[in-house]
């Protein structure tokens, strides 16, 4: 449990930092604390922990400095050709990056990674200058399309090694010799083959002491890419069901549980409404030599609401996924961010590798396409509380220009199980109880733009901590005005699947500036983008944390989409103490 205003150490230690399931991991974590005139008290000491309270001291001029490449030689670009993400349009959700030391200087490094195939590796020579070691550390890409990164430690062996995701190619996964040189395990290409996985995150899920692997699949095709597919219709017991698609049974290994279809028939005509679904998410437990294996949706690890054993896998759109004590009994978490109508997933762990999830009634409603999610103490009153991203506009004319890709309905009078989603961000207030009020509205954060990665983060260092989101998006296909124009287009003309793919280019680019928001202490938040240097016009999607020039305060990389990485100095000069 975080305690608001207390720093907690125990006896005879200077300092120490549990690291039970981390996203990145870096050489010095920060705990804000405030200068010597601030400090009152004596330290009180209980059972295995002496505490000296504290209070935020004056802050310093909050903000951030987009670093130029020239200065840093960082010009990664997850950069991706038209005729790619025309005719794949999961290519558009890109890719994420990692931070962390991976050759013990005490620097910390960076690793990108492009859905295009690019894999780069920068080693921190300080100074805000960085050297691409991608060749020598063993880490040639092989062309395929990277989509998330971790830097852990996946064999216990005290250094960083690295796990990839890819689209259709499975988990990569090297290892660190302590030198920054890497070798690929042998498990590479074979976990996680043949699916979409967007994103990861690694935690001791079953408390034997090594990190485990949640990986939140999508997937790798669409049919939304495959426009003029025959589907073929016939009659089972007097009633009409879709028997192939594009000239393959529903049998086959592609198509299995991949669509639901709902067929009318009139006047000897057909008409079918496909819904099309995405792929299981995948766990894999740590064998304790950083060799895994895969946990089955069906066998008692994953129970449902009412603690029953899962029927079958969930096929959803794994869009995002984090890793955190949310209920705060000392067990790992799994918070699950769903595109389209699936919903998000909340499994609340047990600590011996079962999941259970969250009560009904526990979240009332929930985004329609969540993009990312964060974690924090808004309110400073011990309980986590958390942000999920949906798409909406910032802009109030932008609003009447945009529509969901998806419309999940309204649930039926009278069904108060039923959990609603809407096209906007939601943050949930922990209520202590186990149940969260959603208050984005209230909060001041119910838009930030088509959004990828919320990061909270005490940016002026008062003990709040506020609001980054990384936002945009290479094609608007929400824009109502070209969809009303792609649609008269395809029923006047008679185009070929790659002429109507085609016709995206004329969705316009979405690159909306990234956001900032303070936290005023009042669960309420200010929009400071453009005053503390974060409003940068780009399509940014994966964003990481980390003490680049080693100053005790966080630094920000983003990797942008078909565009240069942003790498932002924080400028913070508010008394702060470092915790290594």
């Amino acid at each position: 449990m975080r305690l608001p205003g207390v720093l907690k150490l125990p006896p005879g230690i200077m300092a120490g930092v549990e690291n039970k399931f981390a996203l990145i991991v870096m050489p010095l974590v920060l705990a804000w604390i405030a200068a010597q005139p601030a400090i009152a008290g004596e330290w009180s000491q209980g059972p295995g922990y002496r505490a000296l309270a504290v209070e935020p001291g004056p802050s310093g001029k909050a903000g951030f400095t987009l670093m130029p490449a020239s200065q840093t030689g960082v010009t990664f670009s997850n950069t991706v050709p038209l005729e790619r993400h025309l005719t794949n349009q999961i290519f558009l959700n890109g890719s994420g990056l990692a931070c962390g030391d991976v050759d013990g200087d005490g620097q910390c490094d960076l690793l990108f990674c492009g859905v295009n195939g690019t894999l780069v590796l920068y080693k921190n020579l300080g100074q805000w200058r960085f050297e691409d070691i991608t060749a020598q550390a063993g880490l040639n890409g092989r062309g395929l399309p990277y989509t998330g990164v971790l830097l852990v430690d996946i064999d216990g062996d005290g250094d960083l090694d690295v796990v990839i995701s890819t689209l259709n190619f499975g988990l990569h996964l090297f290892f660190n010799d302590g030198h920054g040189r890497f070798q690929p395990s042998s498990q590479s290409g074979i976990l996680n083959a043949k699916r979409g996985g967007l994103s990861m995150v690694m935690g001791d899920v079953d408390g034997d002491g090594d990190l485990d692997l949640y990986v939140a699949n999508y997937r790798s095709v669409t049919i939304r890419d495959e426009p003029n597919t025959p589907l073929t219709i016939g009659f089972v017991n007097g009633q009409p069901v879709v028997q192939k698609v594009g000239g393959r049974p529903l049998t086959h290994p592609d198509l299995t549980n991949r669509f639901s279809f709902n067929v009318k028939m009139a006047d000897g005509r057909g008409s079918v409404q496909i819904e099309e679904h995405g792929e299981p998410d995948a766990l894999f437990i740590n064998n304790g030599n950083g060799q895994f294996s895969e946990v089955s949706w069906t066998g008692g690890a994953f129970l449902d609401e009412s603690g029953n054993p899962l029927r079958e896998p969930l096929y959803e759109w794994g869009q995002s996924v984090v890793m955190r004590d949310i209920n705060q009994d000392g067990f790992p978490d799994i918070y699950v961010c769903n595109d389209f109508i699936s919903p998000d997933r909340l499994w609340l762990g047990d600590g011996r590798g079962h999941f259970r999830l969250q009560p009904t009634l526990a979240i009332r409603h929930q985004t329609l396409a969540s993009m990312g999610a964060d974690f924090a103490d808004i309110n400073r009153d011990g309980w986590d509380d958390f942000l999920v991203l949906d798409m909406l506009s910032r802009d109030h004319r932008m609003r009447f220009a945009q529509r969901p890709l998806t419309d999940a309905g309204q649930p039926p009078l009278g069904a108060y199980k039923n959990r609603p989603q809407y096209p906007r961000n939601m943050l949930y207030l922990n209520q202590g109880d186990g149940t969260w009020a959603e208050i984005a509205d209230f909060a001041i954060l119910d838009a930030a733009d088509w959004a990828w990665t919320p990061i909270f983060l005490d940016v002026d260092l008062d003990g709040y901590e506020d609001l980054l989101v990384a936002n945009g998006f290479e094609r608007d296909n929400m824009h109502v005005d070209t969809l009303q124009e792609l649609d008269r287009t395809k029923k006047t003309s008679q185009l070929s699947s790659i002429e109507q793919l085609r016709l995206r280019q004329r969705f316009p680019r979405l690159d909306t500036p990234n956001c900032a928001f303070r936290n005023l202490g009042n669960l309420r938040f200010a929009d400071v983008s453009s005053e503390w240097g974060f409003d940068t016009r780009a399509v940014s999607q994966g964003m990481a944390l980390a003490d680049l020039d080693n100053d005790g305060d966080l630094d920000v990389v983003i990797n942008n989409f078909n565009g240069q990485a942003g790498l932002y100095r924080n400028n913070s000069s508010a008394p702060r103490v470092g915790v290594r």
